[in-house]
C-alpha cells in the first residue's frame, strides 16, 4: 500500500515537472517570437526598403519611362542636383539618398534617378533624352553623379553628357567588353544580351575635367577593373575589410553619408576613413 502511495505521489510529482516544463517552454516560445519581431521590423523591413527597386517605391515622381529607360524625380533646391543611376538590380545598393544624414543643413538638392532598365551599361539608353530631361529639370545646377557598380559605370559614363563637376562611384566596372575585361565572368546574362557595345570602356569619360571619386574592396573580383583606374592615375580608395558590397561596408559603419558628404565638399577622403577606424590603402 505504502509502494503504491510513493508511486502515486512520484506520479503528482512527474505531471507537476512536466507541466511547469511546458509553461516554461511556452514562455520561452512566446519570448523568441517577440524578439524575432523585434528584429524583422528593426532590421528586415529596412533593408527591404533599401532594395526595393526605385520604381516601386512611393514619393518618387516618374518624369520619363519606356522599354529601355526610367527616371525618377524629387524636387529640391536648385542650386545643386545629384544624378543617381541605379545597379542591374534597379535598386542603389544601399545608397539612400533620402537620408537624413545625406541631406545638406540648408535644404535638400534636387535628385534624379536614372534606370537603365535592359541593364545595358548605358548602350541603350537615349543620352540626348536625359540630358534634356536633367537640362529641364536642374538648368544651370551643379551636377554631381552616384552610382554603385553598373550605376557608378554609369555615373562615370556620363560625366561629358551633362557637364558634371564630380562624380562618385562605389566599385564601377571599367568596361564590360570580354575584349578588354576578359577575367570578367559576372552579369554575364545581362552583358551578352547587349547587342551592340557603344561604349567599350571609360577612357573617354575619366578625361574630363570632373573630380571623380571611386570606392573599391580589396576583396573579390573588382581588382580586374581597379588596374585601369589606377593606370589614368585616378585616385581610387580601397577598403580592405570588405569586396563588392563597399557602399554597404561603409554605411554598416555609419560612415557612407559622411564620405558622400566630404566627396561633395572636396574633402580628404582617405583621413576621414582612418580617423574612423577604416583601413584603407
Amino acid at each position: 500500500m505504502l509502494a503504491l502511495r510513493v508511486l502515486g505521489d512520484q506520479a503528482v510529482t512527474d505531471v507537476a515537472n512536466s507541466k511547469t516544463e511546458i509553461i516554461i517552454a511556452m514562455r520561452a516560445s512566446i519570448a523568441f517570437r517577440r524578439l524575432i519581431k523585434l528584429v524583422h521590423r528593426r532590421f528586415f523591413r529596412r533593408r527591404v526598403v533599401e532594395e526595393t527597386p526605385l520604381g516601386e517605391r512611393e514619393g518618387y515622381e516618374t518624369v520619363f519611362d519606356d522599354d529601355v529607360m526610367k527616371v525618377l524625380h524629387i524636387r529640391g533646391r536648385k542650386e545643386e542636383c545629384i544624378v543617381s543611376f541605379t545597379g542591374v538590380g534597379h535598386a542603389l545598393g544601399g545608397l539612400d539618398l533620402q537620408n537624413p544624414e545625406f541631406a545638406r543643413s540648408d535644404g535638400d538638392e534636387i535628385k534624379i534617378f536614372v534606370i537603365d532598365k535592359q541593364r545595358s551599361w548605358g548602350n541603350s539608353l537615349n543620352w540626348e533624352k536625359l540630358k534634356e530631361i536633367v537640362d529641364c529639370l536642374a538648368p544651370d545646377a551643379q551636377i554631381t553623379t552616384i552610382g554603385n557598380s553598373m550605376g557608378g559605370f554609369l555615373a562615370i559614363l556620363s560625366l561629358p553628357v551633362f557637364g558634371a563637376k564630380k562624380a562618385v562611384a562605389f566599385v564601377p566596372q571599367w568596361s564590360i567588353d570580354p575584349s578588354i575585361v576578359p577575367g570578367e565572368d559576372r552579369w554575364l546574362r545581362y552583358r551578352n544580351e547587349i547587342k551592340h557595345i557603344i561604349y567599350p570602356d571609360l577612357t573617354n569619360a575619366v578625361r574630363t575635367q570632373a573630380k571623380i571619386y571611386t570606392f573599391f574592396g580589396k576583396d573579390g573580383k573588382d581588382g580586374v577593373h581597379l588596374q585601369f583606374f589606377s593606370n589614368e592615375n585616378l585616385e581610387a580608395i580601397v577598403l580592405e575589410d570588405c569586396g563588392h558590397n563597399a557602399a554597404a561596408y561603409l554605411k554598416k559603419h555609419g560612415m557612407l553619408y559622411p564620405v558622400l558628404n566630404a566627396c561633395r565638399d572636396g574633402a580628404d577622403i582617405k583621413t576621414l576613413l582612418r580617423e574612423a577606424n577604416i583601413r584603407v590603402f
